[in-house]
């Protein structure tokens, strides 16, 4: 006896539309890649609308082992290590192509393509269940058990109705990520406006932050309830004894696929051995050192067919080029309330993100009805 309302038809995913699988065009081919065709890898589905990726190929590269994909479709990762700890999926907003890591589902006859998404994140917890262990701890999920699972499929008009609401909040989240670009790149500006007078300075790393090593975290260390940021699955943040008590450093992926890459955290969080936090000293104002980071190489080295790594020591060596103190007064309180500015708005999407988590499996299983839910926003002033 199916679980879903009356008027609600179970339906398996196999059922729902036409998947498809991706490719990655030749990488020792140049005139393959640095195209206008973004090409979606496990690493870079990381939101849910996919307007862009960190890779792009060119149509040659389109026309030799990948695929294009039109907007409207769905894209998920279905092998990787970003698997161990959450089911990334998002949906095309342009033409695009995608890799082998990931499936594509093109929604069939009498489904809406957000919808259908929205209807697969509700699943995420179930999805994660069945992945298994393809080597080196990398998640893989079976196909077969994919297809397999099921969604309830309402009339059309009340699938847009529920796609609608839960676009809004995800339009909400976009607009002020937005907006959090928008007043990095401000700041960024700024700081290199100040460093670019005849009185700015250079000082070692060494001399103005700490290097504060993580440590490993084991599976049952990891939490969804943060506070924690991905880089990949090299960097998860999770609970443990090793915790940094306050925000404003840098937490550097130092070792592996994502090596290199540089996030700041407003936050307190917990850092796995992957990674090391760049943790600013007495005196050294936070947003110079999070922007003087930025223009520091962090380009990895490789030994043999070893992993890529970050020499933290070179690291700390490394010159970074400051504004002189009395410049340094006067724009560090610009700096810091453009990134007050944006861990407000960071706070905000995190809320947002919770109400829509948390209506997305009533609503998709028919237990919460739109009407009720727009109640719920309401109340809660979203």
């Amino acid at each position: 006896m199916s679980s879903f309302p009356d008027g609600w038809q179970p339906t398996q995913l196999r059922d729902s539309g036409k998947w498809l699988s991706g490719g990655t065009p030749s990488t020792t081919t140049p005139e393959y890649w640095n195209g206008d065709i973004p090409w979606i890898s496990s690493g870079s589905l990381t939101n849910f609308r996919l307007w862009d990726s960190d890779r792009r190929i060119t149509d040659l590269g389109a026309e030799h082992g990948t695929r294009i994909v039109k907007a409207g479709t769905i894209l998920m990762v279905v092998r990787g290590m970003s698997l161990k700890t959450e089911f990334r999926l998002g949906i095309a907003q342009r033409d695009m192509a995608f890799g082998q890591d990931c499936k594509a589902l093109v929604a069939g006859p009498g489904i809406e393509p957000e919808f259908l998404a929205y209807s697969i994140a509700a699943r995420s917890q179930h999805i994660l269940g069945i992945v298994d262990e393809a080597g080196h701890g990398t998640g893989r999920l079976n196909s077969d058990q994919l297809y397999a699972v099921e969604i309830g499929v309402p009339t059309m008009a009340e699938q847009q109705a529920i796609a609608q609401l839960l676009s809004a909040l995800d339009d909400k989240i976009a607009a002020n990520t937005k907006l959090a670009v928008t007043a990095v790149s401000l700041g960024r500006a700024l700081y290199r406006s100040a460093i670019n007078r005849p009185d700015a300075v250079s000082v070692q790393l060494r001399n103005v932050a700490n290097n504060v090593a993580g440590r490993y975290l084991a599976k049952e260390d990891y939490v969804s309830d943060g506070p924690y940021f991905v880089f990949g699955s090299n960097s998860v943040m999770g609970r443990h004894d090793r915790a940094l008590q306050q925000g404003g450093f840098a937490v550097l992926a130092k070792i592996g696929s994502y090596c290199g890459n540089l996030r700041w955290s407003q936050r307190p969080a917990w850092v796995n051995n992957n990674a090391s936090a760049i943790v600013p000293m007495t005196g050294t104002e936070p947003s110079v050192l999070r922007h003087g980071l930025d223009l520091i190489d962090m380009t990895p080295h490789r030994a043999g067919t070893g992993q890529p790594y970050i020499r933290m020591e070179s690291l700390f060596s490394a010159e970074l080029k400051v504004p002189a103190s009395d410049v340094s007064s006067k724009v560090a309180p610009i700096l810091e309330s453009l990134s007050e500015l944006e861990v407000r708005l960071g706070e905000e999407n995190l809320t947002l993100a919770s109400t829509r988590n948390a209506l997305l499996p009533q609503l998709m299983s028919g237990k919460l009805r739109v009407k009720d839910a727009e109640k719920v926003l309401e109340n809660a002033g979203v």
